[in-house]
């Protein structure tokens, strides 16, 4: 890899930094060349790395499709596909929502700069995260 930046097995190694465990959704080839490594904190503690190469000539591979459906955005629920069938709203923020009000009253009578204030507003991010990657 280029400069100071390793990809070994699961980890990948920044300077400065530790070794950072990683998820690797495609494997990535020898050709391609590494432009820049992005380190983002999330208010929870936990880091995040985003990679980005550079590849010559990638194209996507062309399938005829092989079935079609269509899907109306309905006012009830989610939407409806033609063959019937209905998917409703997953309900993740009616049901979170009064967890993250307990731990956000929690927070607002904790002295702030605290330990305790610290620690519940971990608590108050864990939990907005959460609910973000239930929407996402």
């Amino acid at each position: 890899m280029n400069g100071n930046i390793f990809l070994e097995g699961k980890y990948l190694k920044l300077p400065k930094m530790t070794a950072v465990r990683m998820k690797l959704y495609r494997p990535i080839s020898e050709k391609w060349k590494l432009k820049s490594v992005t380190v983002s904190r999330e208010p929870s503690g936990k880091y995040f790395a985003s990679l980005l190469f550079c590849c010559e000539n990638q194209t996507a591979e062309k399938r005829p499709a092989e079935k079609f459906i269509g899907i109306d955005f309905a006012m009830q629920g989610m939407c409806v596909f033609s063959t019937g069938k209905r998917a409703e709203y997953p309900m993740f923020y009616r049901n979170t929502e009064k967890k993250l009000a307990r731990e956000q009253r929690k927070l607002s009578r904790c002295q702030k700069g605290s330990q305790n204030y610290k620690k519940q507003k971990k608590r108050v991010a864990l939990c907005h995260e959460k609910i973000r990657n239930q929407r996402k």
